[in-house]
């Protein structure tokens, strides 16, 4: 091997490992701003009482879900808009910070009563 093709190598080697931070980086941001998120406001409900409800705590990414899925991000986020968490009961996605995120679990629910 000439230096030509071990820097080509080595060049590709780190773009590679670049790209891969890169997603690292950006999964643990989505999940840090998921958990450092406000606690949903509570809802009054039909009898007057105060209803408390907890956030729910297997949150992935919107793009996360559409891998799950095997569907487009925009099938998702249409998905979301019309289950919202809290609001319907079987909601999964809570819109934080002007991104979708989805309970795990309760997507994983809606998918199988498709």
């Amino acid at each position: 091997m000439n230096d030509n093709v071990i820097d080509e190598i080595v060049r590709r080697f780190r773009a590679d490992a670049l790209v891969a931070v890169d997603q690292i980086a950006a999964s643990l941001a989505d999940r840090l701003r998921a958990i450092s998120a406000p606690a949903v406001e509570p809802q009054i409900g039909v009898t007057g009482v105060e209803v408390v409800l907890e956030p729910p705590k297997d949150l992935i990414t919107a793009a996360r879900a559409a891998d799950l899925a095997k569907r487009s991000k925009a099938t998702i986020a249409r998905w979301c808009k019309s289950h919202p968490w809290g609001e319907k009961p079987d909601g999964f996605a809570v819109f934080l910070r002007g991104r979708w995120f989805v309970s795990r679990s309760l997507f994983e629910a809606f998918l199988r009563s498709q």
